[in-house]
């Protein structure tokens, strides 16, 4: 059974650069945590829905 990480990686084995949904974290922490430790050189994005509150800040707009 492939887990995200393995499944992206056995799609893509050449990819350079993955962009992860923050969501919780959940998946982005597994997800880059596994990758990281495959190849290094590869590069996560975190990535967020434009309103979303994880990362908004009170000196910026929305």
């Amino acid at each position: 059974m492939f887990s995200l990480a393995e499944e992206i990686l056995s799609q893509y084995p050449q990819t350079e650069t993955i962009y992860i949904p923050v969501s919780t974290c959940g998946t982005i922490s597994g997800v880059s945590t596994w990758i990281k430790k495959q190849n290094p050189q590869i590069e996560i994005i975190a990535v967020d829905s434009y309103g979303s509150q994880i990362f908004w800040r009170e000196d910026c707009q929305k």
